[in-house]
């Protein structure tokens, strides 16, 4: 009698458990296996770009990638504004410490300046861009891109100087 006890409890078990399994699923809650792990190497960071060639005067817009550099790209040019911002922006980073003025060009309200020194000599320039003799009180505003090394092992770096005309 207690052998027959003992079965008929295992087979209640046995009935209970496929009874809440197919209500589950029946319920929409489906057992899923495991995700596996992905295994694949992250993507490597691209390579950069070959420096120009030493004693080359500027840096190519490739080299220095910046969402401004399609804006001022784009922007036609104002001949008249642009020969003046121009004159007076080489003025000013005459009276500047720090690096030297490798390019200046203006369009319509906004001009492009490459800068090229050294990591101190970009640091200076940098200081002094928001002092008297900089761009203070002269451009509404300046964005600066990230200086790059070139392959004499001097710096560039981009400024972007936006004029509200």
């Amino acid at each position: 009698m207690l052998g027959s006890l003992v079965i008929v409890a295992v087979a209640v078990g046995l009935s209970w458990c496929a009874l809440t399994r197919h209500d589950d699923a029946s319920s929409g809650a489906a057992v899923r296996p495991p995700r596996s792990a992905d295994l694949t190497p992250p993507t490597p960071p691209p390579r950069p770009t070959a420096p120009p060639a030493p004693g080359s005067p500027a840096v190519a817009t490739a080299e220095i990638s910046d969402p401004h550099e399609a804006a001022f790209t784009n922007e036609p040019r104002e001949d008249a504004w642009a020969s003046r911002t121009e004159r007076e922006l080489r003025a000013r980073f005459q009276a500047m410490r720090g690096g030297r003025l490798a390019e200046v060009e203006c369009r319509a309200r906004q001009c492009r300046v490459l800068v090229a020194g050294s990591q101190a000599e970009l640091g200076k320039t940098i200081y002094e861009l928001g002092g008297s003799h900089g761009l203070h009180g002269y451009a509404d505003q300046v964005e600066l891109t990230p200086p790059v090394e070139r392959s004499d092992g001097s710096f560039a770096l981009r400024a972007f100087t936006l004029f509200r005309r």
